[in-house]
């Protein structure tokens, strides 16, 4: 059949938010993330055409110049966004309607195909080679009844059911627009011995790849050590690739574990490629920890520090996971000190990358610096895929003092700054009167909250406010505070691609986060026994609680797992943390709430402060606290410790808080 390819669209649920017999143009809103692969489609000659049941017109909900109005509305807004509508197709019939006419049954009503059918004629395109997206099973029947291929979109759909048989499932429709663009742009050959789900997931990432450019610029530096240009690492993502081309098999998992950031992006991006799932582990891993890890992926081959540019171990293939999805796992224990890992899929990294890239604005030539974890999700991607996919250069240091910082920006002058607190509580302390180095245009802050002692400090210091960002392991970048209000609990707009749900100023609200780019869930997923499963048909449960204000911006409260229950009550342990830095002698902070018959109690730590010559006395502390804070939220016993345990990221290390406090006061917390 001659024509043109289209995608046909449903409307409520997929091109537009869900919404209940919309009779109104302001009830239409556009999904997100959607913009951009529309228009990569109509830049390729696709068709974009909307097929949509409106039985509200049958019922007498509203008229049809309402719908014209909301049609024309709909048109506006997608322009806006560079999108042109080929035709916009909808059936006004129902059989239990009341408007006479249109109570009736028709060949239009989806899942009959009339709808598609009656475009195609008049706009000259071919059934076979378009795709129908929806949300429901009769989007789906109405594109197999016409000839097309079809997507079924929405969280929680099942992947595959008796009576619907897509042939995408995925949770968005971005997702369903971007698997379909990347199927039309494949390269003949690509892959070929790779199963062809893996072939469609690393489309968008074989482009990345593809585009990196074939310069001498440099693409990864480490100050004092090495520099390697875009040229040099497109030839090491060949040679890794070649090492993977007959060992291990592509749909398994393979796990990197190198000290050099160019070798760890190398091995990792051409195990991507060929169709692996890549778990990403320090290099500095205990060798019992390490193989653990490889035991709970029950991955094929590992990558370790060998020569520089690592080396490949295989594994018991016996052993092995088999059929796993291209895409990285993403290692986390949180703060409950629970082995977890993340699996995001491939085409849900490239959504995150090209949702840092568009929000941030990372360019071509710019500089980087990357002080944060490159094994973990915030720095791999941050500070590694988004300035790669970018063509702009990453510099891996971790400067320890404000000198070896200055000495960073005089010598690189980086553009942005992707850290984690705890650096830049370092750099805070003072700036050196020597230094001329000016302070990147932007510093990014991640991993664990950012005190608002810290933020001030260091803008005191360097002139520069921080940006917060607000992501997880679990739900990737969610929130950037681009604008760094003074606000220290504001983490700012969410990404292109992420919409919240959570409370208002007066009710916060456990913070819900519906991506493009979420994690599809744990490996192991209800192995691991967790009392809570964070992924849910309405999104992630990230266990924060929030607020979003007038501007769509999120303020986060505390978490809904650590509001400690005294007698009760319940006591936020951020309050009282925020308290306790304030007294005389304190540096660091940490509460945590000890469980005890069905209660709890409220253990504090806290560290000397690098201007106190001795540590704070229990005493002060409760009077310290007894001033300030309402008394269920004053902790029982407080202990000093040389330093408060964290995770790489800086967040406090709960569980081992706890144990910690269990073996001082096993009498919970009465002595």
């Amino acid at each position: 059949m001659s024509g043109r390819p289209a995608v046909f669209l449903d409307r409520d649920g997929t091109l537009t938010l869900p919404r209940h017999y919309p009779a109104r143009p302001k009830d239409l809103v556009l999904q997100p993330g959607i913009s951009t692969p529309l228009r990569q489609l109509q830049d390729r000659g696709w068709a974009l055409v909307v097929v949509t049941n409106q039985s509200g017109l049958a019922r007498g909900y509203f008229g049809e110049p309402e719908l014209a109005a909301m049609h024309r509305y709909l048109r506006e807004l997608l322009a806006k966004a560079g999108v042109r509508l080929d035709g916009i197709y909808h059936c006004p019939h129902h059989p239990d309607g009341v408007v006479p006419g249109l109570a009736v049954r028709c060949s239009c009503r989806k899942p009959r195909p009339g709808m598609l059918t009656t475009a195609a004629a008049q706009l000259d395109i071919d059934l076979t080679a378009s795709w129908m997206v929806g949300d429901f099973a009769s989007d789906v029947e109405a594109g197999r009844h016409a000839g097309c291929r079809t997507a079924l979109v929405g969280p929680g759909r099942p992947m595959d059911g008796p009576s619907v048989r897509a042939d995408v499932v995925t949770r968005t429709t971005s997702a369903a627009l971007r698997h379909i663009a990347s199927s039309t742009t494949r390269k003949r050959g690509a892959h070929t011995d790779m199963p062809t789900g893996a072939r469609d997931q690393v489309a968008d990432l074989d482009r990345t790849i593809d585009r990196l450019p074939d310069t001498d610029q440099p693409a990864v530096v480490v100050p004092g050590r090495q520099t390697v240009s875009y040229r040099d690492l497109r030839r090491l993502i060949t040679q890794c690739s070649e090492q993977l081309a007959d060992r291990p098999p592509p749909d398994t998992v393979v796990g990197v574990g190198v000290a050099d950031p160019a070798a760890l992006l190398a091995w990792s991006l051409a195990a991507l490629r060929r169709g692996h799932a890549v778990y990403l582990a320090p290099p500095d891993l205990p060798a019992a920890e390490a193989e653990a890890v490889a035991a709970h992926e029950r991955a094929a081959a590992v990558v370790t520090d060998g020569d520089g540019a690592g080396s490949l171990q295989l594994l018991d293939l016996a052993d092995a996971a088999r059929g796993v999805r291209a895409g990285v796992h993403f290692h986390t224990s949180g703060t409950s000190g629970v082995r977890k890992s993340a699996i995001h899929a491939a085409d849900a990294l490239a959504a995150e990358v090209a949702a840092v890239r568009e929000r941030v604005g990372y360019r071509p030539g710019a500089r980087v610096l990357c002080a944060a974890p490159l094994a973990h999700a915030y720095g791999f991607v941050m500070g590694g895929l988004a300035v790669l996919a970018a063509g702009a250069t990453a510099v891996f240091s971790r400067p320890l003092t404000p000198r070896q910082f200055a000495r960073c920006l005089e010598e690189w002058t980086p553009e942005i700054t992707v850290a984690v607190p705890a650096q830049y509580d370092l750099w805070a302390a003072d700036r050196p009167v020597s230094t001329a180095a000016a302070p990147p245009r932007l510093c990014i802050s991640a991993g664990a909250p950012l005190a608002a002692e810290t933020a001030e400090r260091f803008a005191g210091a360097w002139g520069r406010a921080i940006s917060q960002q607000y992501g997880s392991s679990e739900c990737g970048a969610v929130t950037v505070d681009l604008d760094a209000t003074s606000d220290a609990r504001c983490v700012g707009l969410p990404y292109p691609g992420v919409t919240l749900t959570a409370g208002t100023a007066g009710s916060p609200a456990p913070v819900v986060v519906r991506s493009d780019h979420s994690a599809a869930g744990y490996v192991g997923g209800a192995e691991l026994g967790l009392p809570v499963n964070p992924f849910t048909a309405d999104g992630v449960l990230t266990g924060d609680l929030g607020w979003l204000d007038e501007l769509g911006r999120l303020h986060l409260t505390g978490r809904t797992t650590d509001v400690i229950n005294i007698h009760g009550r319940k006591a936020d342990p951020y309050e009282t943390e925020a308290v306790l830095r304030r007294a005389d002698g304190v540096g660091e902070a940490a509460v945590v709430g000890v469980d005890a018959g069905g209660d709890q109690w409220m253990a504090a730590f806290v560290t000397r402060s690098a201007a106190s010559s001795a540590e704070p006395a229990e005493a002060d502390l409760f009077a310290h606290c007894r001033r300030f804070l309402a008394s269920h939220q004053v902790p029982r016993r407080f202990f000093v410790l040389a330093e408060i345990p964290r995770t790489p990221t800086g967040k406090p290390r709960q569980a081992e808080l706890v144990e910690l406090a269990c073996a001082r006061v096993p009498q919970g917390g009465r002595s």
